[in-house]
């Protein structure tokens, strides 16, 4: 834009490389002009332009429109060995000459003493740089401002610097150091390395803490980089000098830096290593065991609920240069959890776990260095608390690695793994369950009850019959995805109704398929505006039990149901109830309750009075899992309600019987009690006591006589 190339110049060498530069114009921009300067190479003219020079940039009173409209370069007026140029700014009948800076080159060298660290016997050592400038029409001495650092890469990543300035504590001096022409300047600064040692606490967790001592610097391998930067001091501040025919032109001006030039220099130290002459360590790891003990015994399947930790041991050694920061890497699981380390030699191992998308590491430091012909063997021991048995089986993945790397032809034995460890969870679940009645009478000659009347409450369908189930994990492990069936005696073979359900209670977890199954028959039921009083209601399983929150189903459906006969019975028609329990932990117990009305009409058109309603159920587990099925409960459990008929004996009578019995006991008790008092002598006692009384009183009347 602006009309780029309005105008054209060569430059000549603005920048003293030998290669002619040119300068481009677009006059007419919003900035009010602009210049381009290209410099020129072997190849061509350089892009992007070197420098960009905008009319508001120029150091002049007023404002400048159409600047660059006529370009003229090439000529030195101030003799100084720099080509300048004029630039018109036929708007503003304005010419400008901008003036050539000198151009400077400064030389840096950074090096240290002795480049080779023989830690951690040495401690310190020392970092010095050398400047020196060149270039044309350059005063006798120049002030640099400079910066030296070390160890910025590891600062930025935000890890510890192993060297610091002595003294100062710090990874960066800032300075101002005075150059004389043609001579180097140098200066000297002291570093430390990191003298703090760690103390890392190794051993098994679970029984003795060993305390070690282990130096600061773990990174042995990366050298340490010394980098320094500078620029000229009282640097221009971005504006740049112009005249419009001022005689003082040959003012000096102030020296730049050669633009596009490299003004850093760097330079390394390394930790004296046992490596040769290379300075290259190269390594041979090798994992040479790996073996699985569960708890305490060699073996290959964890038993949940009976098996707390398992301990994976293993050795690594090296075979040929030393390995620094030498360490064991091993995969787990993410449920298993890291808790501590065995010591099993000399050389004490320290690992730290750390966490991985879905697995757990854990990592061991083997040794810094972990020397030519060393070998290390200890146990890590890991918490199997939080498997379950979705996981049926896994293996433990380890790794040797090092900051130095190995050739490719020796990383074969650099990984192991684990024999596959089974998981099997080993349980102890079953039923128990509560009738409520165990017994019940059915007086088909009620004379208050007529079969023939349609019912419209629940109550006037029958007397209450409510069986509740338990489903008990005794452990030691968790069960997930279990299924109970209960078969219900839900009809007759004539298809009529026996044990009529009106409701159907389980804890929210438990998903019951119960449509079609609850009051198909819509009748009004208790709770629903009925008279008959409900406290009773699904109570029968919660007797010493722990109180629960249920849902309550009724059917909306009207489908077929599967029937068949119940186990045992030609008669009787049985309906199944699936049930799903999601989980169940150790200890748990999961509450079923039916809650039906016996439905008397179908038994006095049946002409049965007599009949024992069973209702069966069974648990098993629908997970893909590995099981230990302990005999402990069963697995499948009955629960009757025996129907009978009433005896011969009427009520009335029976109370009578009842009350002349309970006289007659009465009268006996009393009987034996008074027998007991006078075999221990009670009621002679009273008489002598009273005879002792007269004779007392008679006595004291003949005497008054005789007085």
């Amino acid at each position: 834009g602006g009309r780029f190339g309005y105008a054209i110049a060569n430059a000549g060498d603005l920048n003293g490389d030998s290669f002619d530069d040119v300068v481009i114009s677009a006059p007419f921009g919003e900035t009010g002009g602009v210049i381009y300067i290209y410099h020129g190479s072997l190849s061509g003219i350089k892009e992007p332009p070197s420098q960009t020079i905008e009319a508001e940039s120029v150091n002049y009173d007023k404002k400048l429109q159409g600047f660059g409209a006529a370009l003229s370069a090439g000529m030195d007026f101030d003799n100084n060995s720099y080509p300048d140029i004029l630039v018109g700014a036929y708007i503003s009948e304005t010419v400008l000459l901008l003036r050539s800076k000198p151009v400077v080159d400064v030389e840096g060298i950074v090096s240290f003493d002795p480049q080779f660290v023989n830690y951690p016997d040495s401690k310190k050592f020392n970092v010095s740089f050398c400047v020196r400038y060149h270039g044309r029409h350059l005063p006798d001495e120049l002030a640099l401002n400079y910066n030296l650092s070390v160890e910025e890469r590891r600062v930025t990543a935000g890890l510890i610097p192993r060297a610091r300035f002595g003294g100062a504590g710090k990874t960066v001096i800032n300075g101002i150091v005075i150059v004389l022409a043609g001579q180097m300047t140098c200066k000297t600064f002291m570093l430390q390395l990191l003298v703090s040692d760690v103390v890392v606490v190794v051993g098994d967790v679970a029984t003795n803490t060993v305390c070690i001592l282990q130096d600061g610097i773990r990174d042995k391998i990366s050298p340490v980089v010394g980098r320094l930067s500078y620029k000229l001091q009282g640097s221009s501040d971005g504006t740049l000098p112009a005249s419009d025919g001022n005689p003082e032109i040959r003012q000096k001006l102030a020296p730049v830096l050669r633009l596009q030039a490299v003004h850093t220099n760097s330079s390394q130290a390394y930790l004296l290593r046992d490596c040769g002459d290379d300075i290259q360590c190269t390594p041979d790891l090798q994992i040479t065991s790996a073996q699985v003990n569960i708890s305490e015994r060699e073996g290959s399947v964890i038993l949940l609920g009976d098996v707390s930790n398992i301990l994976v041991i293993t050795s690594v050694r090296n075979v040929k240069e030393n390995a620094y920061n030498a360490r064991l890497i091993a995969t787990f699981p993410h449920e298993l959890i890291f808790s501590g380390v065995v010591q099993l030699e000399e050389n004490y191992v320290s690992c730290g776990p750390t966490r991985d998308v879905g697995k757990t590491l854990v990592v061991c430091d083997l040794g810094n260095p972990l020397r030519t012909g060393a070998s290390v063997r200890f146990g890590i021991r890991m918490s199997v608390q939080g498997l379950t048995a979705s996981t049926q089986s896994f293996f433990v993945l380890l790794k040797a690695v090092s900051d130095n790397q190995e050739n490719m032809t020796t990383l074969a034995d650099n990984e192991m793994q684990t024999d596959d460890i089974k998981i099997v969870a080993q349980v102890d679940f079953g039923i128990d369950g509560d009738a409520l009645p165990d017994q019940l009478l059915f007086d088909p000659g009620n004379p208050s009850v007529d079969f023939s009347v349609s019912k419209k409450n629940e109550f006037e369908v029958g007397q209450q019959v409510n069986h509740s189930f338990f489903v008990i994990n005794n452990g030691p492990a968790s069960l997930r995805e279990l299924e109970l069936i209960i078969q219900w005696p839900w009809k007759v073979k004539d298809d009529t109704h026996l044990l009529y359900i009106t409701n159907i209670k389980f804890p929210e977890s438990v998903d019951c398929q119960t449509e079609d199954l609850v009051d198909p028959l819509g009748f009004l039921l208790a709770g629903e505006n009925s008279s008959e009083p409900t406290a009773t209601e699904g109570d029968s399983g919660a007797t010493g039990r722990e109180r629960r929150s249920y849902r309550m189903f009724r059917s909306v459906g009207r489908s077929t149901i599967s029937k068949n006969y119940c186990t045992g019975s030609s008669y009787v028609l049985c309906i199944p109830i699936h049930c799903k329990l999601p989980h169940l932990d150790r200890g748990a117990i999961v509450e079923v309750h039916i809650i039906s009305r016996l439905f008397e009409r179908s038994l006095f058109q049946s002409k049965i009075f007599k009949l024992a309603v069973t209702s069966t159920a069974t648990v098993h587990s629908t997970a893909k899992q590995n099981l230990d099925i302990l005999d402990g409960l069963p697995k499948l459990f009955n629960l009757t309600t025996y129907i009978t008929e009433p005896t011969g004996v009427s009520d009335e009578i029976l109370q009578v019987w009842v009350i002349i019995a309970v006289v007659i006991a009465t009268v006996l008790i009393l009987g034996a009690a008074v027998a007991l008092l006078a075999c221990l002598g009670f009621f002679k006692r009273a008489k002598k006591d009273q005879l002792n009384k007269e004779k007392e009183e008679m006595e004291l009347t003949e005497g008054k006589t005789k007085f």
